[in-house]
Protein backbone atom coordinates (compact mmCIF):
# COMPACT_ATOMS: atom_id res chain seq x y z
CA UNK A 1 0.00 0.00 0.00
CA UNK A 2 3.14 2.18 0.12
CA UNK A 3 2.26 4.61 2.99
CA UNK A 4 5.67 6.20 2.46
CA UNK A 5 4.43 7.43 -0.93
CA UNK A 6 1.35 9.12 0.54
CA UNK A 7 3.43 12.27 0.91
CA UNK A 8 2.85 12.87 -2.82
CA UNK A 9 -0.84 13.43 -2.12
CA UNK A 10 0.01 16.54 -0.09
CA UNK A 11 -0.22 18.27 -3.47
CA UNK A 12 -3.91 18.78 -2.64
CA UNK A 13 -2.89 21.57 -0.25
CA UNK A 14 -0.92 23.50 -2.90
CA UNK A 15 -3.87 25.67 -4.03
CA UNK A 16 -4.40 26.84 -0.43
CA UNK A 17 -0.70 27.55 -0.03
CA UNK A 18 -0.30 29.48 -3.28
CA UNK A 19 -3.59 31.28 -2.62
CA UNK A 20 -2.44 32.36 0.88
CA UNK A 21 -5.47 30.68 2.43
CA UNK A 22 -3.67 28.28 4.74
CA UNK A 23 -5.83 29.52 7.65
CA UNK A 24 -9.10 28.63 5.89
CA UNK A 25 -10.25 25.90 8.29
CA UNK A 26 -13.29 24.86 6.22
CA UNK A 27 -11.16 24.38 3.10
CA UNK A 28 -8.49 22.55 5.13
CA UNK A 29 -11.09 20.10 6.43
CA UNK A 30 -12.45 19.42 2.94
CA UNK A 31 -8.96 18.98 1.51
CA UNK A 32 -7.96 16.68 4.36
CA UNK A 33 -10.82 14.36 3.40
CA UNK A 34 -9.67 14.60 -0.22
CA UNK A 35 -6.11 13.79 0.89
CA UNK A 36 -7.23 10.65 2.74
CA UNK A 37 -9.40 9.60 -0.21
CA UNK A 38 -6.45 9.86 -2.61
CA UNK A 39 -4.18 8.01 -0.16
CA UNK A 40 -6.66 5.13 -0.15
CA UNK A 41 -7.06 5.26 -3.94
CA UNK A 42 -3.30 5.37 -4.53
CA UNK A 43 -2.86 2.36 -2.24
CA UNK A 44 -5.43 0.47 -4.34
CA UNK A 45 -3.41 1.44 -7.42
CA UNK A 46 -0.15 0.17 -5.87
CA UNK A 47 -1.81 -3.14 -5.00
CA UNK A 48 -3.16 -3.61 -8.51
CA UNK A 49 0.22 -2.69 -9.97
CA UNK A 50 1.88 -5.33 -7.75
CA UNK A 51 -0.62 -7.90 -9.01
CA UNK A 52 0.29 -7.07 -12.61
CA UNK A 53 4.04 -7.19 -11.83
CA UNK A 54 4.06 -10.21 -9.51
CA UNK A 55 5.90 -12.53 -11.92
CA UNK A 56 8.65 -9.99 -12.66
CA UNK A 57 8.89 -8.96 -8.98
CA UNK A 58 9.63 -12.56 -8.04
CA UNK A 59 12.89 -12.31 -10.01
CA UNK A 60 13.94 -9.13 -8.17
CA UNK A 61 16.18 -9.48 -5.06
CA UNK A 62 14.20 -6.91 -3.06
CA UNK A 63 10.73 -6.75 -4.60
CA UNK A 64 10.39 -10.53 -4.35
CA UNK A 65 9.68 -9.91 -0.65
CA UNK A 66 6.57 -7.84 -1.39
CA UNK A 67 3.42 -9.56 -0.04
CA UNK A 68 1.86 -10.37 -3.41
CA UNK A 69 5.10 -11.47 -5.10
CA UNK A 70 6.08 -13.62 -2.12
CA UNK A 71 2.66 -15.20 -1.87
CA UNK A 72 2.01 -13.84 1.64
CA UNK A 73 -1.02 -12.00 0.25
CA UNK A 74 -3.17 -14.21 -1.97
CA UNK A 75 -4.74 -12.76 -5.09
CA UNK A 76 -8.39 -13.08 -3.91
CA UNK A 77 -7.51 -11.20 -0.72
CA UNK A 78 -5.56 -8.59 -2.72
CA UNK A 79 -8.51 -7.95 -5.03
CA UNK A 80 -10.83 -7.76 -2.01
CA UNK A 81 -8.51 -5.22 -0.39
CA UNK A 82 -8.43 -3.17 -3.59
CA UNK A 83 -12.22 -3.11 -3.70
CA UNK A 84 -12.42 -2.11 -0.04
CA UNK A 85 -9.93 0.72 -0.49
CA UNK A 86 -11.81 2.08 -3.52
CA UNK A 87 -15.14 1.90 -1.66
CA UNK A 88 -13.64 3.66 1.36
CA UNK A 89 -12.15 6.37 -0.85
CA UNK A 90 -15.47 6.90 -2.60
CA UNK A 91 -17.33 6.79 0.72
CA UNK A 92 -15.29 9.69 2.07
CA UNK A 93 -16.62 11.81 -0.80
CA UNK A 94 -20.12 11.52 0.71
CA UNK A 95 -18.90 13.20 3.88
CA UNK A 96 -18.54 16.39 1.84
CA UNK A 97 -21.40 18.72 0.78
CA UNK A 98 -23.14 17.66 -2.45
CA UNK A 99 -21.15 19.68 -5.04
CA UNK A 100 -17.84 18.60 -3.52
CA UNK A 101 -18.97 14.97 -3.44
CA UNK A 102 -19.42 15.04 -7.22
CA UNK A 103 -16.04 16.74 -7.79
CA UNK A 104 -14.29 14.18 -5.57
CA UNK A 105 -15.94 11.15 -7.18
CA UNK A 106 -15.14 12.37 -10.69
CA UNK A 107 -11.52 13.07 -9.72
CA UNK A 108 -11.10 9.67 -8.06
CA UNK A 109 -12.68 7.97 -11.08
CA UNK A 110 -10.33 9.73 -13.51
CA UNK A 111 -7.32 8.95 -11.29
CA UNK A 112 -8.20 5.25 -11.02
CA UNK A 113 -8.96 4.94 -14.74
CA UNK A 114 -5.67 6.63 -15.65
CA UNK A 115 -3.73 4.25 -13.42
CA UNK A 116 -5.61 1.25 -14.77
CA UNK A 117 -4.29 2.09 -18.25
CA UNK A 118 -0.86 2.76 -16.74
CA UNK A 119 -0.67 -0.61 -14.98
CA UNK A 120 -2.02 -2.55 -17.96
CA UNK A 121 0.45 -1.18 -20.49
CA UNK A 122 1.19 2.53 -20.23
CA UNK A 123 4.14 1.95 -17.91
CA UNK A 124 5.91 -0.02 -20.64
CA UNK A 125 5.97 2.89 -23.13
CA UNK A 126 9.07 5.12 -22.73
CA UNK A 127 8.36 8.80 -22.10
CA UNK A 128 4.60 8.14 -22.02
CA UNK A 129 5.09 6.27 -18.74
CA UNK A 130 6.31 9.48 -17.09
CA UNK A 131 3.48 11.52 -18.63
CA UNK A 132 0.93 9.15 -17.06
CA UNK A 133 2.42 9.92 -13.64
CA UNK A 134 2.44 13.68 -14.27
CA UNK A 135 -1.20 13.69 -15.37
CA UNK A 136 -2.07 11.86 -12.15
CA UNK A 137 -0.64 14.78 -10.18
CA UNK A 138 -2.62 17.26 -12.28
CA UNK A 139 -5.86 15.38 -11.55
CA UNK A 140 -5.20 15.74 -7.82
CA UNK A 141 -4.28 19.40 -8.21
CA UNK A 142 -7.44 20.34 -10.12
CA UNK A 143 -9.56 18.29 -7.71
CA UNK A 144 -8.09 20.32 -4.85
CA UNK A 145 -8.82 23.55 -6.73
CA UNK A 146 -12.47 22.57 -7.16
CA UNK A 147 -12.80 21.54 -3.50
CA UNK A 148 -11.20 24.74 -2.18
CA UNK A 149 -12.83 27.14 -4.67
CA UNK A 150 -9.45 28.27 -5.96
CA UNK A 151 -8.81 28.64 -9.67
CA UNK A 152 -5.71 26.71 -10.73
CA UNK A 153 -3.57 29.12 -12.71
CA UNK A 154 -1.63 28.09 -15.79
CA UNK A 155 1.55 28.84 -13.81
CA UNK A 156 0.70 26.36 -11.06
CA UNK A 157 -0.50 23.70 -13.51
CA UNK A 158 2.67 23.91 -15.61
CA UNK A 159 5.02 23.93 -12.63
CA UNK A 160 3.21 20.94 -11.15
CA UNK A 161 3.36 19.07 -14.46
CA UNK A 162 7.10 19.58 -14.98
CA UNK A 163 7.92 18.89 -11.32
CA UNK A 164 5.94 15.64 -11.61
CA UNK A 165 7.95 14.69 -14.69
CA UNK A 166 11.11 15.36 -12.69
CA UNK A 167 9.88 12.97 -9.99
CA UNK A 168 9.02 10.33 -12.59
CA UNK A 169 12.31 10.49 -14.50
CA UNK A 170 14.26 10.67 -11.23
CA UNK A 171 12.62 7.37 -10.26
CA UNK A 172 13.56 5.92 -13.66
CA UNK A 173 17.18 6.83 -13.01
CA UNK A 174 17.00 5.05 -9.67
CA UNK A 175 15.51 2.00 -11.42
CA UNK A 176 18.29 2.12 -14.02
CA UNK A 177 20.92 2.14 -11.28
CA UNK A 178 19.29 -0.85 -9.58
CA UNK A 179 19.10 -2.71 -12.88
CA UNK A 180 22.80 -2.06 -13.49
CA UNK A 181 23.73 -3.26 -10.01
CA UNK A 182 21.68 -6.44 -10.19
CA UNK A 183 20.82 -6.84 -13.91
CA UNK A 184 17.22 -7.41 -12.87
CA UNK A 185 14.38 -4.90 -12.62
CA UNK A 186 10.60 -4.94 -12.34
CA UNK A 187 10.39 -2.04 -14.80
CA UNK A 188 11.11 -3.29 -18.33
CA UNK A 189 10.68 0.25 -19.66
CA UNK A 190 13.98 1.20 -17.97
CA UNK A 191 15.81 -0.70 -20.69
CA UNK A 192 14.77 2.06 -23.09
CA UNK A 193 16.65 4.71 -21.10
CA UNK A 194 20.33 5.49 -20.57
CA UNK A 195 22.19 7.46 -17.94
CA UNK A 196 23.13 10.18 -20.42
CA UNK A 197 19.56 10.62 -21.64
CA UNK A 198 18.10 10.75 -18.12
CA UNK A 199 20.78 13.21 -16.93
CA UNK A 200 19.88 15.48 -19.85
CA UNK A 201 16.14 15.15 -19.17
CA UNK A 202 16.55 15.92 -15.47
CA UNK A 203 18.70 18.96 -16.27
CA UNK A 204 16.19 20.24 -18.84
CA UNK A 205 13.24 19.74 -16.49
CA UNK A 206 15.06 21.44 -13.60
CA UNK A 207 15.91 24.43 -15.81
CA UNK A 208 12.32 24.58 -17.06
CA UNK A 209 10.96 24.61 -13.51
CA UNK A 210 13.37 27.37 -12.45
CA UNK A 211 12.45 29.51 -15.49
CA UNK A 212 8.71 28.92 -14.99
CA UNK A 213 8.91 29.76 -11.31
CA UNK A 214 10.99 32.88 -12.02
CA UNK A 215 8.41 34.07 -14.55
CA UNK A 216 5.66 33.32 -12.03
CA UNK A 217 7.42 35.17 -9.19
CA UNK A 218 7.90 38.27 -11.36
CA UNK A 219 4.47 38.27 -13.03
CA UNK A 220 2.67 41.58 -12.44
CA UNK A 221 -0.59 40.05 -11.18
CA UNK A 222 1.23 37.56 -8.97
CA UNK A 223 3.39 40.31 -7.46
CA UNK A 224 0.28 42.38 -6.70
CA UNK A 225 -1.12 39.49 -4.65
CA UNK A 226 2.11 38.24 -3.08
CA UNK A 227 4.27 41.34 -2.64
CA UNK A 228 7.16 42.82 -4.57
CA UNK A 229 9.75 40.65 -2.79
CA UNK A 230 8.37 37.33 -4.02
CA UNK A 231 11.30 37.04 -6.42
CA UNK A 232 13.50 36.13 -3.42
CA UNK A 233 11.74 32.74 -3.25
CA UNK A 234 13.41 31.83 -6.55
CA UNK A 235 16.67 31.34 -4.64
CA UNK A 236 15.68 28.28 -2.54
CA UNK A 237 13.84 26.79 -5.56
CA UNK A 238 16.98 27.00 -7.70
CA UNK A 239 19.20 25.84 -4.82
CA UNK A 240 17.01 22.80 -4.13
CA UNK A 241 16.88 21.71 -7.77
CA UNK A 242 20.62 22.19 -8.32
CA UNK A 243 21.33 20.34 -5.08
CA UNK A 244 19.22 17.44 -6.36
CA UNK A 245 20.99 17.43 -9.75
CA UNK A 246 24.42 17.37 -8.08
CA UNK A 247 23.44 14.32 -6.04
CA UNK A 248 22.05 12.56 -9.11
CA UNK A 249 24.74 13.40 -11.67
CA UNK A 250 27.90 13.92 -9.62
CA UNK A 251 27.43 11.68 -6.59
CA UNK A 252 25.11 9.22 -8.38
CA UNK A 253 22.90 8.61 -5.37
CA UNK A 254 19.47 9.60 -4.05
CA UNK A 255 18.05 9.45 -7.56
CA UNK A 256 14.52 9.05 -6.22
CA UNK A 257 13.31 12.57 -5.25
CA UNK A 258 10.75 11.18 -2.79
CA UNK A 259 13.37 9.17 -0.89
CA UNK A 260 15.74 12.12 -0.97
CA UNK A 261 13.08 14.41 0.52
CA UNK A 262 12.78 12.03 3.48
CA UNK A 263 16.51 11.80 4.12
CA UNK A 264 18.46 14.74 2.67
CA UNK A 265 18.84 17.76 4.98
CA UNK A 266 19.89 20.10 2.15
CA UNK A 267 16.71 19.46 0.16
CA UNK A 268 14.56 19.65 3.29
CA UNK A 269 16.07 23.04 4.19
CA UNK A 270 15.46 24.34 0.65
CA UNK A 271 11.78 23.36 0.79
CA UNK A 272 11.38 24.78 4.30
CA UNK A 273 13.06 28.08 3.44
CA UNK A 274 10.97 28.43 0.28
CA UNK A 275 7.77 27.83 2.25
CA UNK A 276 8.66 30.39 4.93
CA UNK A 277 9.67 33.04 2.41
CA UNK A 278 6.53 32.47 0.32
CA UNK A 279 4.21 32.78 3.32
CA UNK A 280 5.96 35.96 4.53
CA UNK A 281 6.23 37.64 1.12
CA UNK A 282 2.88 39.53 1.23
CA UNK A 283 3.74 41.00 4.64
CA UNK A 284 7.24 42.28 3.87
CA UNK A 285 7.70 45.73 2.40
Amino acid sequence: MRPKQWIKNLIVFLPLFFGHRIWDTDAILRLTLLLVAFCLASSAVYLFNDICDREIDRQHPVKCKRPIASGALRLPMAYTLIGALILLAGGLAFLLPAPYTVYTLISLGCYLLLNLFYSLGGKHIPIIDAFFIAVGFLIRLFAAGAISHITISSWLALMTFFLSLLLAFGKRKEDLRLMRDDTRTSRPVVKHYTDGFLNAVLAILSATIIVLYTLYATDVEVVERNGRHLYITVLPVAAGLLHYLRHVIVERRHCNPTDMLYSDVGLQLSVLLWGILYILSPYVG
